[in-house]
């Protein structure tokens, strides 16, 4: 089975590879598990094992926000309750980046009236 790369780079728990160098192992994780997985970045990739799915949208703030992914996390698990894994994840995902985005252009706002 291939996992993936034999080499990462972490900082703190966040890794610091690409979305496209996890794709093996994320595959990988949820042939394993027989659950999704998600791996959150600019793009997300959130697989079943079978299906691969890329996922645009999102903040850039996301990158710099402590504690973003286990929100996401949190999100997805709600979504599990009643959902397969493959749709909790994709749905998690897509409220998560909708939300990101939508928090985005309120600062984006009250910038442009402080000025």
């Amino acid at each position: 089975m291939d996992g993936g790369a034999s080499e990462s780079t972490v900082r703190g728990v966040d890794s610091t590879d690409t979305v496209a160098a996890a794709k093996g192992a994320a595959i990988a994780l949820a042939r394993w598990t027989g659950g999704a997985v998600a791996v959150s970045g600019e793009t997300d990739l959130i697989t079943d094992g079978s299906v691969v799915i890329r996922s645009h949208g999102g903040s850039h703030f996301l990158q710099i926000i402590t504690g973003s992914g286990c929100a996401l996390g949190g999100v997805v698990a709600v979504y599990a309750t009643a959902a397969s894994p493959l749709i909790a994840a994709l749905t998690g995902s897509a409220v998560f980046n909708l939300a990101a985005k939508r928090a985005e252009a309120k600062v984006d706002e009250i910038e442009i009236e402080e000025e």
